[in-house]
């Protein structure tokens, strides 16, 4: 169990898939902020905010997406990190 989970493990029963999850994370924060029209997925005409990892979410295992280095950041188009 990575460090800061809570005592006694994580409640099976309160999991979420991996697809609900980037969908909370990007559909879901932009309509709680209500800018659902300007970012959370990519489209012509919105925000390019996104990250490149080394493989593929899905595909991953837990312990390897919970290993994953963000290979690069791109916010509103624009690079902001890149890993050397």
């Amino acid at each position: 169990m990575p460090e800061g989970g809570p005592a006694g493990g994580w409640q099976p029963q309160e999991k979420i898939s991996l697809e609900d999850c980037v969908r909370a994370y990007t559909v879901g924060s932009a309509y709680a902020q209500f800018e659902e029209g300007k970012k959370g997925d990519l489209k012509e005409g919105k925000y390019a905010d996104f990250i490149i990892l080394p493989q593929d979410l899905t595909k991953a295992t837990p312990k390897e997406i919970l290993n994953m280095e963000v290979l690069q950041t791109v916010v509103g188009g624009r690079t902001v990190y890149q890993k050397k």
